[in-house]
């Protein structure tokens, strides 16, 4: 797997929806995806390490955005999800799940505080589990989301997501377990 060129399609997905700056879009014209109009009601609860104090566990709720889209008889929704476990280091993370009506899921995982060298591009067919995108399923998802923007058609606020919420702590999981492995 090519590591420098999935950091750069998972960079530009992200850039696109307004997340992470990019000097290719006008945030002027670009609504970002963690805009309050994409807000959702429901939350990320994480239990993570405090700080300071290493023995002491915090509890964090983070932030879910999500829109869709509707062209023809097609339906594409993103939901976003702030998985960022300390607000002392700077360093983001974010978990980004898309389904287009009937077809796999695709996750995209992003860290960093702006060299994002931990990006994953995974795939779920099926509510199989997750897998790591070949290359070529990762052109394959890279020209898909090339073409939606190009339609230019305005977002929506996401409804009826539940599904696509597990997906995306599922996804959280998985790329948890996957980074653990390969260290």
């Amino acid at each position: 797997m090519n590591q420098t060129l999935l950091k750069e399609i998972v960079t530009h997905i992200f850039s696109n929806f307004a997340i992470i700056p990019s000097s290719h879009v006008d945030l002027h014209k670009t609504e970002s995806l963690m805009s309050s109009t994409y807000l959702l009601p429901i939350k990320i609860n994480l239990l993570v390490e405090d700080d300071y104090d290493h023995n002491i566990d915090v509890k964090l709720q983070r932030n879910v955005w999500g829109c869709q889209l509707s062209v023809a008889q097609n339906e594409i929704k993103v939901l976003l999800g702030d998985f960022s476990r300390s607000s002392s280091s700077g360093l983001s993370e974010f978990a980004m799940v898309i389904q287009s009506k009937d077809a796999p899921v695709y996750g995209l995982y992003l860290i960093g505080n702006g060299d994002y060298d931990n990006s994953a591009l995974a795939i779920s067919i099926e509510k199989q589990g997750w897998m790591m995108c070949s290359t070529f399923l990762q052109a394959t998802f890279l020209a898909a989301m090339e073409q939606v923007k190009d339609l230019r058609l305005p977002w929506n606020k996401c409804s009826q997501y539940n599904d696509l919420y597990k997906d995306l702590l599922s996804l959280s999981q998985f790329y948890d377990e996957y980074f653990e492995s390969v260290k």
